[in-house]
């Protein structure tokens, strides 16, 4: 289940992340294009060389993603801030959460993958970890919230079109082309970050995997 767990969230980031990276290749060069299948490859390569060379190596990469991901989201908040109208929070359909939202709540336990990279990463220090794993999930839970408030804030649900709801979209058309760039922006470092973490946790999986075998392996002793 941990394995399966995991190849799920690889294969989805790499099909997002491919997906990204055509997109940007094109608006960068204006004539260079790239299909999305070239750039998953392209995005999945680079993240396992990173995970083979180690958690100390992912972590440096990682702290670049979250800083950008950091910068991103408040610039995005400072832009679009002036649009938010608290009379349109009143108006969602909350309950519409469920129970749609429970495949949402399944995914967001694939952030806990990382739990025995973390662990191995702090030499077996259960305090440390414990710190790690619940500061690590309070500030996403803090931005999600904000970005949730932000977003459903700008939207009023009377008026709104539910077939161009998605995020970029709309952002574009309040704070322009700048907004749009820094969501961009944030997707991707967003994505990279995660793929960090779950690229290392199934590199550690294998790794573990493979020593248990040959552990239990009367013809390796």
């Amino acid at each position: 289940m941990f394995w399966f767990l995991l190849t799920a969230i690889v294969v989805a980031y790499t099909a997002e992340g491919g997906q990204l990276i055509a997109q940007v290749a094109k608006e960068v060069t204006d004539t260079t294009t790239i299909s999305p299948t070239v750039g998953s490859f392209l995005f999945a390569s680079c993240f396992a060389s990173f995970a083979i060379a180690g958690t100390s190596r992912v972590d440096i990469i990682n702290r670049v993603f979250v800083l950008g991901l950091v910068a991103t989201f408040i610039g995005i908040v400072m832009q679009i801030s002036a649009s938010i109208s608290v009379s349109n929070l009143s108006h969602a359909d909350w309950s519409a959460v469920y129970p749609a939202g429970i495949s949402i709540g399944i995914l967001s336990f694939g952030a806990q993958n990382v739990v025995p990279t973390i662990l191995q990463y702090l030499n077996y220090d259960p305090e440390k970890t414990q710190k790690a794993i619940l500061l690590g999930s309070l500030i996403p839970l803090f931005l999600y919230t904000i970005w949730e408030l932000v977003f459903l804030g700008i939207i009023d649900v009377s008026t709104a079109d539910s077939n161009s709801m998605e995020a970029i979209s709309v952002l574009g058309k309040i704070g322009g082309t700048t907004v749009t760039d820094l969501v961009e922006l944030f997707s991707i470092c967003a994505i990279g970050s995660s793929m960090a973490g779950a690229s290392v946790s199934l590199v550690d999986f294998f790794v573990d995997a493979i020593n248990l075998l040959l552990k239990d392996d009367p013809e390796s002793k």
